[in-house]
């Protein structure tokens, strides 16, 4: 397992308060990475930091759709570690849930590919700042639950 540690390196998971982004910031963690762990709410936060210690975990308040917001958060990032190194953008949004093919509405749907694609497009512009530092790796995940129902068998395998 030497060959797979990840000390001196810098995670940064956007939508880190539970599932995928919770999982994205713990295994690379539990490898020697630091974490900076991204999500709308303080109090969401507040046990995922908390099972990771505070030397090693960064938890931040920032909105994906907040372009100021995710420039401060990376910025508060790289002060923190020195550098990222990867980057999950997995926040998702939760209103998908209740669609299906038949209910579906415009602005429904334009909040769903908002989130599943503007969230990698914010990140852009801070972590283009990092590019000379030769660190950074950036990785993208969509949560299932952005695009597909709860019903939808795909979602599930």
């Amino acid at each position: 397992m030497a060959r797979y540690r990840l000390t001196g390196r810098t995670v940064l998971v956007t939508g880190a308060t539970g599932g995928i982004g919770a999982a994205c910031a713990h295994a690379p963690h539990a490898r020697g990475a630091d974490a900076v762990l991204l999500g709308r709410a303080t109090s969401s936060l507040s046990a995922p930091a908390r099972r990771l210690g505070p030397e090693r975990a960064l938890p931040l308040t920032a909105d994906v759709t907040e372009q100021a917001a995710l420039d401060e958060a990376v910025a508060r990032a790289v002060h923190r570690f020195g550098g990222l190194d990867v980057v999950f953008a997995t926040a998702g949004t939760a209103p998908a849930r209740q669609a299906t093919p038949a209910t579906i509405d415009a602005a429904l749907f334009e909040h769903i590919v908002d989130r599943a694609l503007s969230r990698q497009a914010r990140l852009r512009r801070p972590l283009r700042q990092l590019e000379d530092e030769g660190r950074r790796r950036p990785l993208a995940s969509a949560p299932a639950d952005a695009v597909l129902s709860e019903e939808d068998p795909a979602k599930w395998g």
